[in-house]
């Protein structure tokens, strides 16, 4: 969204062994209690000093920020439902993939 929106940032992105799966810098930096906003927990997004976190809500920030989550409310709550609808379909996708029961209510 930030490409799209011409909007320019730095994307940073800790390295990972990828023969051990160490990764000294995260740790470090977790341990340093600089991700705590967002219960020690990756990603962040920061913007002029403000961390942000959870990945649905730093879409929708970058989404209104860039003009891409309506021209009004109803509009933005509009194109949210439509992204939840997506993620429950592909959530339902990946658990009937796995096995998983899933729960149909027909009234």
């Amino acid at each position: 969204m930030l490409a799209i929106g011409n909007v320019q940032y730095e994307d940073f992105r800790y390295p990972i062994d990828t023969a051990t799966f160490a990764r000294p810098e995260f740790d470090a930096d977790k341990t340093a209690g600089l991700f705590g906003v967002n219960m020690d927990r990756l990603p962040l997004l920061e913007v002029n000093g403000q961390q942000i976190g959870q990945s649905k809500s730093i879409e929708k920030y970058l989404a209104k920020s860039v003009g891409l989550f309506g021209s009004n409310d109803v509009e933005g709550a509009l194109i949210d439902m439509i992204t939840e609808h997506i993620r429950d379909i592909k959530q339902g996708y990946t658990d009937a993939k796995a096995g998983k029961e899933i729960l149909v209510i027909i009234l």
